[in-house]
């Protein structure tokens, strides 16, 4: 949830704008809209319709090499 994104970077001492929450779920790309971070989109995880929300993503992760690659 956005309380758990705004806990963590308060925590950390984090700028949301250096921040990336990588899920599989719309759940996951929600959280991170709604808490003002980015977002990647793992399709190679438990989620479902992934099709359906791959657009709200800030980035999309087709592979672990295409989530590494991304991260460098």
């Amino acid at each position: 949830s956005i309380i758990l994104v705004n806990y963590l970077v308060d925590k950390y001492h984090l700028k949301k704008e250096e921040c990336l929450f990588i899920g599989d779920s719309i759940t996951d790309i929600e959280t991170a809209i709604n808490g003002k971070v980015d977002s990647c989109l793992v399709t190679f995880g438990y989620g479902v319709n992934i099709e359906s929300f791959k657009e709200k993503a800030t980035l999309v992760a087709d592979s672990v090499s295409d989530l590494a690659n991304l991260l460098k």
